[in-house]
């Protein structure tokens, strides 16, 4: 008897994002804000990855939230639907602002992981991205980015063991400082 495998990341659909974009598209203030307040900090971090910049994440952001107010009404679907759909606008926010050049790839912070993701291909932070921050499952994200759910489980697995093992070659903050392990970053 085989173990039953559960597919990885999926995410249930999520029965108040449904609710709350159903409500958005009749009009509703209050609904528009749930759905605000529940994608809004991943697409900010999706943005603020892909971009480098906070600032230019913000404006990004700015310009992604003025596009889903207008599409909202015309949207169809349910609540996993409007993550990606989201996803899929926020990736061409994205192409209308540039990433800097490698002076800017560090202005959006400091932090080991954010620096680890920049240094990734772009194609490998992008499928991380959007499945670990913006919450999306392989079907999903396969969409936004055009490619098969199976692509994607391949290339954020691997995005995720790159990373992961660049932060534990990382030197200790006590330690001495050493060498970083991974070449790559």
């Amino acid at each position: 008897m085989g173990r039953q495998r559960r597919p990885r990341h999926s995410i249930p659909r999520d029965a108040q994002l449904t609710a709350a974009v159903a409500r958005a598209r009749h009009g509703s203030e209050e609904g528009f804000k749930t759905v605000y307040r529940t994608l809004h900090p991943a697409l900010l971090g999706y943005l603020t990855a892909r971009l480098g910049d906070d600032d230019r994440a913000a404006e990004a952001a700015s310009a992604l939230w003025r596009e889903i107010a207008y599409g909202v009404f015309t949207f169809q679907g349910d609540g996993a639907d409007f993550r990606a759909w989201a996803a899929s606008l926020a990736r061409r926010q994205v192409r209308h602002h540039p990433r800097p050049g490698p002076a800017g790839a560090r202005a959006g912070g400091t932090d080991n992981a954010r620096r680890v993701l920049s240094a990734l291909p772009p194609d490998l932070a992008e499928t991380l991205l959007l499945r670990e921050v913006v919450g999306l499952d392989d079907a999903a994200a396969a969409r936004v980015l055009g490619t098969t759910a199976a692509s994607v489980q391949t290339a954020a697995d691997h995005a995720a063991r790159l990373v992961a093992d660049c932060l534990a070659s990382r030197p200790k903050p006590d330690g001495p400082d050493t060498e970083m392990a991974c070449a790559w970053c």
